[in-house]
């Protein structure tokens, strides 16, 4: 069972994966692991009756560049030819 509003972890997940395929080269994998998480590995203070799963989305880009790093999940900005800058905005207020 995941606790959240599955519309919104839906939206989280394309994002990431979206923003993954558009940041990697032709030809690259882009990975989505879904794995069961140790109580222990959890932030402080977070807990979960039934466990806690980490979804993590890989790529094979760049990364983002150190001097936007903090501006990346701000609505509207984006660095994209035609963005809306709102895919990592709604990623960001998804998992908050």
């Amino acid at each position: 069972m995941v606790q959240g509003a599955e519309d919104l972890l839906h939206r989280a997940v394309f994002n990431l994966v979206l923003n993954a395929v558009q940041a990697s080269p032709d030809g690259a994998t882009v990975r989505v692991d879904a794995t069961e998480m140790d109580p222990e590995q959890l932030p402080l203070g977070v807990r979960y009756d039934d466990g806690s799963v980490s979804v993590r989305v890989r790529d094979e880009g760049p990364g983002i560049p150190l001097e936007i790093r903090d501006r990346a999940f701000d609505p509207f900005f984006t660095t994209k030819p035609g963005g809306s800058g709102l895919g990592l905005a709604v990623v960001h207020r998804a998992i908050e």
